[in-house]
């Protein structure tokens, strides 16, 4: 099987955020040694792409690992790249998360009562790379620069700098005037009155954050900021049951490649997080898209 399922290459596995995976791992539902349907072993024998026996077969690897990393399509089923990541990988994909919120209501008899709202989460679009965690020291680029990380959670609270370029972020960075939007439904179970919420974040370079259909930062006529932002009670413009989020994202103009990302949280009054960038909730889009779903 040459290298694909090779004892050294897979000693040397590492992570596919940092791109420089490119073997198939022997969890892999194609590994010779498990291989129930003897796919290989019929591609050894039948050819494919006109290729037959030991070339046939890496081929055959080769395009199963190169649909199962493809961000384009859902890892989420079988009809986009589920069956190649399992073939390949066999690695659990964790589910499509679905949340209900459960809102009290006062009807006209005086006589309280609930109802749930099923909370869609955003799935289109394409994946979203976790860069480091926010406020951390190691291999943080913008830790150096507190701006970036102004009015930050402290570390452990799983608010991550992401960006969302389909093949991740390099070591060096992204190319200059690269753009993302970034987009999540927000579940809030929490009476905007009552409980005013509080929404933080950081980008790098430019930015506007978005909210049910409404620009909120920063504040109109002007396009885009810079840094950080802090946003707090009705100025939020959160609700009760599903928010869409928006946070578009923009890298300076630079022609060289330089470090970009941006990272969001909300907060509750006493500070805890109850929302934050992550590669689970949000999914992006290349350039600058709608405000409202």
């Amino acid at each position: 099987m040459g290298a694909t399922y090779g004892t050294e290459n897979f000693a040397n596995y590492r992570a596919l955020s940092n791109q420089t995976d490119i073997y198939c791992r022997s969890t892999g539902g194609l590994n010779p040694d498990s291989d129930q349907n003897n796919t290989l072993s019929g591609i050894w024998t039948g050819g494919y792409k006109t290729l037959k026996g030991k070339a046939a077969v890496k081929a055959y690897l080769t395009d199963t690992y190169d649909k199962s990393i493809d961000n384009t399509k859902d890892i989420n089923g079988s009809a986009g790249r589920g069956g190649d990541w399992a073939s390949c990988f066999g690695l659990p994909i964790a589910p499509v998360p679905t949340t209900t919120v459960t809102r009290e209501v006062l009807s006209s008899s005086g006589l309280s009562g609930t109802f749930d709202e099923n909370c869609t989460p955003y799935t289109r679009g394409n994946n979203v790379y976790e860069l480091v965690e926010v406020g951390s020291s190691a291999n943080n680029v913008w830790f150096s620069n507190p701006s970036y990380e102004n009015n930050a959670p402290s570390t452990g609270k799983g608010v991550m700098w992401i960006w969302g370029a389909p093949n991740g972020n390099t070591p060096i960075g992204v190319p200059g005037s690269q753009d993302f939007t970034f987009i999540t439904n927000f579940c809030s179970s929490y009476e905007p009155t009552a409980t005013p919420l509080t929404i933080i974040g950081g980008v790098d370079d430019y930015g506007i954050l978005s909210v049910n259909g409404n620009q909120i930062w920063p504040t109109l006529p002007k396009i885009e900021e810079v840094f950080t932002f802090k946003i707090t009670g009705d100025k939020t413009q959160l609700k009760e049951g599903v928010n869409q989020i928006s946070l578009y994202c923009r890298n300076g103009g630079d022609t060289i490649m330089n470090p970009a990302g941006c990272w969001l949280a909300i907060t509750l009054p006493n500070g805890a997080v109850i929302a934050a960038t992550n590669s689970i909730d949000w999914r992006c889009h290349p350039g600058r898209q709608s405000i409202a779903w």
